[in-house]
């Protein structure tokens, strides 16, 4: 299970759980343009990614999911 945590004033806040990495990052980023914040996506509490309205930034994400080699990458959404 994938989770997504919305970063408010009082720290982050769950908002939903995905089945996989790549439905959690959409679904981030649909949040993201309803509600401008900071959202963060986690797998077994290890931070995948950031994500904010001027794009992703991903921390912990291997190839499998970047689809590269890279480690870290800003993406635009």
């Amino acid at each position: 299970m994938v989770n997504i945590e919305q970063l408010t004033p009082d720290g982050w806040k769950p908002s939903a759980s995905k089945d996989d990495i790549h439905s959690a990052v959409t679904y981030a980023k649909a949040l993201c343009m309803e509600e401008p914040s900071t959202y963060r996506v986690l797998r077994n509490s290890d931070l995948i990614c950031l994500v904010r309205q001027q794009g992703i930034i991903w921390i912990n994400a291997s190839s499998e999911v970047m689809g590269e080699t890279q480690i870290e990458e800003t993406v635009s959404v």
